[in-house]
């Protein structure tokens, strides 16, 4: 484990890349379904596995298990081993983990028949599309569960279970206007965009992952090697490299306008992880950019999504001295950091560095979204809970791409072993009462800031899924009052009905699974 280095300012950045073990087994508890079974016995399925009262979703996942190993059957009598194997390793479930991460799905722009369905003969066909329908079934009741939480305020759960039913239905209408989306018909089918890419799509504007969103003539231009310079077209060899912003090319995406200084196809990556941090932010946290009641009326069908005025702003510079010579008039240490969100700007800055990884974007890019996705206060922090504004960034840090979607949290990963480390070996830590009460100044000239950054990295974890997310619900509310200037010093304990005490020696339990 590499050791943290870190400097904080106003919303600083990541300063450290944590080694990471191997991912998780994904199961999350699953029941096995190993001979078709009635669906009657789908609740027996779920008693046979829990001693306790079955749990709803757990129901769902078994009713799935139920009806999955008939159609892999069928699949093997028309001799096609692929679709058999595709069919029983599906793994879209509606229990979470239990190794104690959060899943988050990667859900496609709209549901698509992989071309060797395609291709096969009608009957391989048929069981694809009979595949689809019991997803779609099962979509439908994920999506009433997530409803539910809905209706109960559950927000964390709520967005939860609603990436849960995109996951297994990307057309699921009514989860995808809930999710804020907007329907589009493209050559007779339909896909789904986020209101800002719609909103540029009817105005013929066309997406590629080189350039970003550009009019169709200049993406045609772009295409063949053509760049803008001032009211000229050039070669893209001719282009001079801007020296200042106010020069820089822009390379737009779907939530970010990245003012380039750079490598085209650098600023093409950064708005790669840009726009992967929102997917993920959507799900773990989605529930914070909703005011008071949202979500019911989101999932009851009283919400219009609506684009956003305008786009979060980066910058990518060139090299580190670029970043470094033009930012420290901003922040004089400026020297010492990787990437920042600069809240007085509303800004997210980095440089190109082949020893910059993937985590600093991560981090900063969740700083802008807490900060820019809802009215928030300029001083959030500064009186009291400056720490959860970086513990929740710091866990970003351990976010994880697997072949589904992606893994955050867990205490193997990100920063959160150093956690356990600085507890168990140096028997560090602040207590949650003292933490609670410090707001910036004081949290920034703690005489042990870098294992204090270790020990929020574990608090977010806590606070995020121990006790299967206990506290998860609470923690969103207090992220909130912190961000919007309503916090007080014992918001957090009042908000989990837990004394500090209490919380303290659980998170202490917490570290030593």
């Amino acid at each position: 484990m590499q050791a943290c280095r870190q400097l904080t300012i106003v919303m600083l950045c990541v300063l450290v890349t944590a080694t990471s073990r191997s991912d998780a087994d994904e199961s999350g508890g699953r029941l096995r379904a190993t001979a078709p079974q009635p669906v009657a016995q789908a609740e027996a399925l779920v008693d046979d596995a829990r001693p306790s009262k079955a749990d709803p979703l757990a129901v769902l996942d078994a009713r799935w298990q139920v009806a999955v190993e008939p159609l892999a059957r069928r699949a093997e009598a028309v001799d096609h081993e692929q679709l058999a194997a595709a069919v029983r390793g599906w793994r879209v479930r509606a229990v979470p983990p239990a190794d104690g991460r959060q899943l988050i799905y990667r859900i496609p722009a709209t549901s698509t028949t992989p071309a060797w369905v395609r291709a096969a003969k009608p009957p391989v066909q048929a069981v694809w599309e009979d595949f689809r329908a019991a997803r779609h079934r099962w979509a439908g009741e994920v999506y009433q569960a997530a409803r539910e939480a809905a209706n109960a305020e559950q927000g964390c759960e709520a967005m939860r279970l609603l990436g849960v039913t995109l996951a297994a239905d990307p057309d699921h209408e009514q989860a995808r206007e809930a999710g804020g989306w907007v329907r589009r018909v493209e050559d007779g089918g339909t896909t789904w965009l986020w209101p800002e890419a719609a909103r540029r799509q009817s105005r013929r504007e066309v997406y590629s992952p080189e350039f970003g969103w550009l009019s169709k003539t200049w993406h045609d231009r772009y295409a063949d090697g053509q760049r803008r310079a001032g009211t000229r077209w050039v070669s893209k060899d001719e282009l001079p490299a801007p020296s200042k912003l106010t020069d820089a090319a822009i390379w737009q995406s779907d939530h970010w306008r990245i003012s380039q200084l750079g490598d085209e196809a650098a600023a093409a990556r950064l708005a790669a992880r840009l726009e992967e941090t929102h997917a993920v932010w959507w799900q773990a946290f989605g529930s914070f950019a909703m005011e008071r009641g949202e979500l019911e009326r989101r999932f009851n069908g009283q919400f219009r999504a609506r684009p956003s005025t305008s786009s979060m702003q980066a910058v990518q510079f060139a090299s580190r001295q670029q970043y470094i010579d033009t930012l420290e008039r901003l922040e004089p240490q400026i020297g010492r950091t990787l990437g920042i969100y600069w809240m007085p700007t509303q800004t997210s800055y980095f440089f190109e560095d082949d020893d910059v990884d993937a985590t600093t974007v991560f981090h900063e890019a969740v700083h802008q979204l807490f900060a820019e996705s809802r009215r928030t206060s300029r001083l959030a922090g500064e009186e009291n809970g400056f720490w959860v504004l970086e513990a929740v960034a710091c866990y970003m840090e351990s976010l994880e791409a697997t072949e589904q979607g992606w893994r955050l949290g867990g205490l193997d990963h990100g920063r959160a072993p150093m956690a356990v480390e600085r507890l168990t070996l140096d028997g560090f830590y602040v207590p949650l009462e003292t933490l609670s009460r410090l707001g910036r100044v004081d949290f920034q000239a703690h005489p042990q800031l870098p294992p204090l950054y270790s020990q929020i990295s574990g608090l977010a974890d806590f606070f995020m899924n121990a006790q299967q997310g206990r506290y998860r619900e609470a923690f969103m509310t207090y992220l909130q009052r912190v961000y919007t200037g309503s916090a007080r010093a014992d918001s957090l304990a009042q908000l989990c009905g837990a004394d500090f005490e209490q919380l303290d020696a659980e998170y202490r339990r917490h570290l030593s699974r």
